[in-house]
């Protein structure tokens, strides 16, 4: 929310699949071939986000430390981004529907993003397929 207002905005690593109508979602931007050929993960970055977190059910859950959660979401082409909370790894893929912030909250959110290189250039589209990917990211007023 923003203002008491709903507000939709692309989080790191996506763009709108249509700028114009913003709560179609958001999708990569950069294909899952691009994963797959980058080479170990210096083609990636984290970003992290505190007092995030989101309802969607991870695909990976385990006890491990806060460094180790976001390399093993970079190491991860399947990882959208990754929830830490009390020392667990919650990691999650696209889509990614709700995200949100939470006042008071010690969670702490990391997204998975793409470093532009020439080889990425050739791989990043927008049209790169990813519709079905839909992602809201509802705001709270700060």
């Amino acid at each position: 929310m923003n203002d008491n207002q709903p507000y939709c905005s692309s989080l790191p690593g996506t763009v709108f699949v249509n700028p114009n109508q913003r709560y179609n979602g958001c999708k990569r931007n950069y294909t899952e071939e691009l994963c797959k050929v980058a080479e170990e993960t210096s083609s990636y970055s984290i970003t992290d986000m505190e007092k995030m977190t989101w309802d969607d059910f991870p695909y990976f859950k385990n006890s491990m430390s806060e460094e180790d959660c976001t390399k093993s979401c970079l190491q991860d082409c399947n990882c959208a981004g990754a929830l830490y909370e009390s020392g667990d790894c919650k990691k999650v893929k696209f889509p990614v529907k709700y995200a949100k912030r939470l006042e008071g909250d010690s969670s702490k959110v990391f997204f998975k993003f793409l470093f532009f290189s020439s080889l990425s250039q050739e791989l990043l589209r927008p049209e790169c397929g990813w519709e079905a990917e839909i992602l809201a990211w509802p705001m709270s007023s700060l």
